[in-house]
């Protein structure tokens, strides 16, 4: 299930911290945006999904790749 990040909008956070929760390629787009928002200025780190995965606990380097390209395109 995707963390819903609308409910750190309204709650400032200084401590540096991992964005989780349900995070695939799908949530590309809505993450770009979050980054961009006062809450998102403290991401230090994405935890992505098990959709990354080639099997358990082991990720697909070229997906993830991919998608770190993907995000910090304009």
């Amino acid at each position: 299930i995707t963390f819903d990040w609308k409910i750190l909008d309204n709650n400032y956070f200084q401590t540096p911290y991992f964005l989780s929760g349900g995070i695939g390629t799908t949530e590309l787009d809505a993450i770009k945006i979050f980054l961009e928002t006062t809450a998102g200025k403290n991401c230090i780190a994405i935890d992505v999904n098990s959709r990354f995965e080639l099997k358990s606990g082991y990720k697909n380097e070229n997906k993830l790749r991919k998608f770190k390209k993907s995000l910090y395109e304009n």
